[in-house]
């Protein structure tokens, strides 16, 4: 059996804010369609999945 790396073993470090700033950012201009269009079609989803649910069974 191999013995265990010497070290902390969990999780890695956070990545830096600059990269999450520019995910954000590239999220809402590049992609900013995908993104919107993504949104209305989870929307469209939850409220078909709420019709359903609520209708009376005859």
């Amino acid at each position: 059996m191999a013995a265990a790396p010497e070290g902390e073993i969990g999780l890695p470090p956070p990545l830096p804010r600059e990269n999450a700033q520019a995910v954000g950012r590239l999220l809402f201009t590049r992609y900013l369609l995908a993104f919107e269009l993504t949104s209305l079609i989870l929307l469209v989803a939850m409220v078909g999945a709420l019709i359903l649910a609520k209708r009376k069974v005859e």
